[in-house]
């Protein structure tokens, strides 16, 4: 599976990123779709392999693309199964698509840029995974099969993805994915303060080794 998947906007004139994550697939994007849109990715993929006689090239990419529409309409099935099985999620999931709501315009087209094809084999496993997810959300089935696949934790940016390299909006519609982003990169600037002061003491100390009589 690639280590980078993105959650783009599509509009007739622009193709844009709004939000990304690294190795893994946020939850909340798996509720987005179902599995017939699974099955067609599916075919898709076999349809591509199967035009080559050696494998698809690392480069090539296939995506999930959904009218705005469509995925609202699963987004609305996707509240009643948080509402039932993890409604400590409900309240953010409810926010992120409320966003999604507000961004997507009539005729837009949401991609999810999921599956990197590196191999036949890796690309059909890592399908079938998000498959069994998406079938669990759909049909209320094994409301611990996202956790148990990929065991990503349950903070904002491993549930919603990471907003902030792109319009960072996302925090005007959820307080907590705000403050969690906030608390994040104060300790990251605070771990980088330490850092460059560490480095700075080691850097004197050097100095102070090269001067004469020393």
């Amino acid at each position: 599976m690639a280590n980078n998947t993105f959650l783009l906007r599509n509009t007739r004139n622009l193709t844009e990123c709004l939000f990304e994550s690294c190795f893994s697939i946020p939850y909340f994007w798996l509720a987005l779709i179902d599995t017939r849109v699974i099955k067609k990715l599916g075919e898709e993929i076999k349809r591509l392999f199967l035009r080559s006689s050696r494998r698809i090239m690392s480069n090539s990419r296939t995506s999930i693309k959904l009218p705005r529409d469509y995925l609202l309409r699963n987004a609305e099935g996707g509240k009643l199964f948080f509402k039932q099985f993890h409604p400590s999620l409900l309240g953010l999931y409810s926010q992120f698509t409320a966003y999604l709501a507000a961004v997507f315009r009539e005729g837009d087209t949401l991609e999810l840029d999921i599956i990197e094809i590196t191999s036949f084999t890796a690309t059909v496993k890592s399908l079938n995974q998000v498959k069994d997810v998406v079938r669990s959300i759909q049909l209320g089935e094994d409301p611990n099969r996202y956790f148990e696949i990929f065991g990503a934790g349950r903070d904002p940016l491993s549930l919603a993805g990471d907003d902030r390299p792109y319009r960072r909006e996302f925090g005007a519609y959820s307080p907590p994915y705000a403050g969690y982003c906030e608390a994040l990169e104060k300790e990251q600037r605070r771990k980088s303060g330490l850092l460059g002061k560490l480095k700075n003491t080691l850097n004197n100390k050097l100095l102070g080794s090269l001067l004469p009589g020393r």
